[in-house]
This record gives structure tokens, C-alpha cells and sequence, in this order.
């Protein structure tokens, strides 16, 4: 009998706007948990942003995110990559 797989883990580091930038992907059968940090000396969250951004490829399930960045600029780059990484799974 095949069973569906519980849970799925990605961890990455990406330059954007020339800011390392760690992205940590978690997702069970029920939750998707997202973090992405600049490591900023301050913290601007974008959490709604980037959660409403990845919420139609995620259906069914509570999605958490905490995305703590130096700038706005580097979201948009950002979401793209972690949309993908939801359109292709």
C-alpha cells in the first residue's frame, strides 16, 4: 500500500539584493511553515505578504510564515522562489 508522504524539509541560502539570505521550508500533512531571514540589525516582517503570495499553491493546509528582512526589495524575488519550489513539488 503507498502512502503519501508526512512531512518535507528544505534549507537554503540565497543571495538576493546581495544579502545572504536563509530560507527554511517545513510542511506536514496539515501545516507549511516558511522562514526566511537577512539576519538584519532590523527586523521589517513581511509575514502576510509572502504567506498570501504562497497560499494558492497551498491548499487545505495552515500556513505559517516568518520572514524577516533587511529591505521590501528582496520580497518579491523571494516569493518567486518559494512559489516555485510549490508549483514543481
Amino acid at each position: 500500500m503507498a502512502t503519501e508522504p508526512r512531512t518535507a524539509y528544505v534549507d537554503f541560502t540565497e543571495k538576493y539584493n546581495n544579502k545572504d539570505t536563509k530560507i527554511r521550508i517545513f510542511e506536514t500533512k496539515t501545516h507549511v511553515f516558511v522562514y526566511v531571514n537577512q539576519y538584519p540589525s532590523q527586523m521589517h516582517l513581511y509575514n502576510e505578504f509572502l504567506r498570501d503570495k504562497i497560499k494558492k499553491y497551498i491548499k487545505r493546509k495552515e500556513i505559517v510564515c516568518v520572514c524577516n528582512l533587511e529591505s521590501y526589495d528582496s520580497l518579491k524575488p523571494i516569493a518567486s522562489t518559494i512559489t516555485e519550489i510549490f508549483k514543481n513539488k
